[in-house]
């Protein structure tokens, strides 16, 4: 209803000021009036001490109200948007910005723009560019503020490990996610200029051939006879009404808003041939990790290193599903994380051999057909990976455009067949992820991650924060795609009832280090380490 409100006021004041020299009842120049009337037929609002028309005054000042607080926005915002972006999605222009910002919030505004336009005169585009340069820094911080905020989140994490380019994560996933501040900033400083311009032009600043509601404010206060009659209040209160309407409609608007084509592999969604048994008599080994070792910076130049992983040694089969177990903080999502290359800022050594390859001597570019199409991973929070502001079926399809350069269509076919082959009706491709539940946007995560088909799946405890039924769905999901599939899958937990239900191997951590590397069977059975048997705990005795 306010929005609507909003929306209304602002149409007909854009309409008066298109149409202003087609419905005016007069030149708002003319002299032509009597000297201070009331409201008569002929002047509907009555004449100023000059015999101008009011009404006509009114309508002719609604167009620079409207140019120069809609200008002034639209730069404002284009300003705040565009650098708080840079800003804040790159490190290296991030002081720079920042340091502008700071010089221009240190400067008392009014008096500046008093200063410029006393000085170059008080033309329209003079009081525009003044306003529009100095207004941006302000929401500039926030959004950098946000955006820094939004690079940390899950699902455009999620973006970097499928290979998404900088430009692409900036403009798909953290551009929409600002959206609501631009929007703020625009009407706020719209409202802004509006009223900064209405001040200028009431303390004689304005551009005196202009007509605008100022001026006429101005010249009401200045005249010496405006007060002696009751017509004052005809000259005075209607610019004041309509300087406050326009503001008023503007703030009811805001609240109502309140890759290459890989050739190298065969899509499809048939099941592998079932060799898993073969493959894993041959000890086929598809990742093996050795003497793992991540260093994290503890300072922001980077001259200080703090050990989170100490000569981790795994391995992975084909077909096989270890499963990571430990405390929060121990480093199970680091190794994740390794696995994947996400971890520029780390100082990693070591080898993880993928297949054939060591991950951390390949380039980028190679770095990132691994991932996704070789490696995929589901995040801890489903809900936190996906875009909140994207439909589901939008981000299942940008997965498949980016490594397979489908066309729109294919990829949502794709898409459809996905989503049914976790079990979810085709209806959700049309709905955001707050309209899910939990359990169903793990399921759509899942569906991302084996949208490629990878050999490898890395789940980041993806039952943590589900009920116990929907839990053990979505572990059952998880077990038969990895038997379906061939696939292996390395799972990372806290829970030991998990890893009795899901694991082959059992890998436990403990301080960044792996204190216990045994079969599942073993591991409950004949656990040899204390923090072994202090996670077993009543579970010790189970036979597997």
């Amino acid at each position: 209803m306010h929005k609507y409100f909003g929306i209304g006021i602002l149409v007909l004041f854009t309409i008066v000021a298109i149409m202003a020299p087609s419905i005016s009842p007069a030149d708002p120049h003319d002299f032509d009036g009597p000297t201070l009337s009331v409201p008569s037929h002929e002047y509907l609002l009555g004449t100023n001490d000059v015999g101008q028309d009011i009404l006509s005054q009114i309508i002719y000042g609604s167009r620079i109200s409207l140019i120069i607080g809609i200008t002034v926005g639209i730069i404002s915002t284009f300003l705040s948007v565009g650098l708080g972006l840079l800003s804040g999605f790159n490190r290296r222009l991030d002081p720079y910005v920042m340091g502008l910002c700071n010089m221009i919030l240190a400067i008392p505004n009014l008096l500046i723009v008093i200063i410029v336009v006393a000085f170059t005169g008080a033309e329209l585009w003079n009081v525009i560019l003044v306003l529009s340069l100095l207004t941006w820094p302000g929401y500039a911080r926030v959004i950098r503020s946000e955006v820094m905020s939004l690079k940390e989140r899950e699902y455009v994490k999620a973006a970097r490990t499928f290979g998404a380019r900088q430009t692409y994560i900036l403009f798909k996933h953290i551009l929409p996610g600002i959206y609501p501040l631009a929007i703020a900033k625009f009407i706020i400083t719209t409202q802004s200029a509006i009223v900064t311009e209405a001040s200028l032009s009431f303390l004689g600043l304005g551009d005196a051939s202009e007509i605008s509601w100022g001026t006429m404010l101005h010249y009401a206060f200045q005249s010496d006879s405006t007060f002696i009659t009751s017509a004052w209040k005809w000259w005075v209160l209607p610019p004041t009404f309509c300087i406050t309407l326009l503001i008023v409609s503007f703030a009811f608007l805001g609240y109502g808003k309140e890759a290459k084509k890989i050739v190298h592999r065969k899509f499809s969604l048939s099941p592998k041939k079932e060799d898993t048994k073969m493959e894993l008599l041959n000890n086929n080994v598809l990742l093996k990790v050795n003497q793992l070792k991540i260093k994290y910076p503890i300072d922001i130049n980077q001259y200080e290193y703090k050990t989170a992983i100490e000569n981790v040694s795994l391995s992975v089969k084909k077909g096989e599903i270890l499963t990571l177990i430990g405390e929060s903080g121990s480093g199970k999502t680091t190794i994740a994380k390794a696995l994947l290359g996400m971890l520029s800022t780390c100082d990693v050594s070591g080898r993880i051999q993928f297949k054939q390859e060591n991950l951390l001597k390949v380039s980028a570019k190679e770095q990132k057909k691994l991932r996704w199409m070789d490696i995929s991973m589901i995040f801890q929070d489903a809900k936190q990976t996906l875009n909140p502001v994207m439909k589901i079926g939008d981000q299942v399809d940008e997965v498949l455009i980016y490594h397979f350069r489908m066309k729109k269509r294919q990829a949502r076919a794709r898409t459809k067949e996905l989503l049914a082959s976790v079990s979810l009706d085709e209806s959700v491709i049309t709905k955001y992820p707050h309209e899910l539940s939990g359990g169903m946007c793990t399921r759509v995560a899942i569906s991302l991650a084996l949208a490629c088909e990878p050999e490898l799946l890395i789940a980041d405890e993806p039952t943590s924060s589900l009920d116990t039924i929907t839990r053990k769905k979505v572990m059952n999901l998880l077990k038969g795609k990895v038997e379906q599939y061939n696939l292996s899958m390395l799972f990372i937990t806290h829970d030991m009832g998990v890893v009795a239900e899901l694991a082959d191997t059992v890998a436990v951590i403990k301080n960044g280090e792996i204190v216990e590397n045994e079969s599942v069977w073993d591991v409950f059975n004949k656990p040899k380490h204390d923090y072994t048997k202090e996670l077993i705990g009543s579970r010790r005795l189970l036979k597997l």
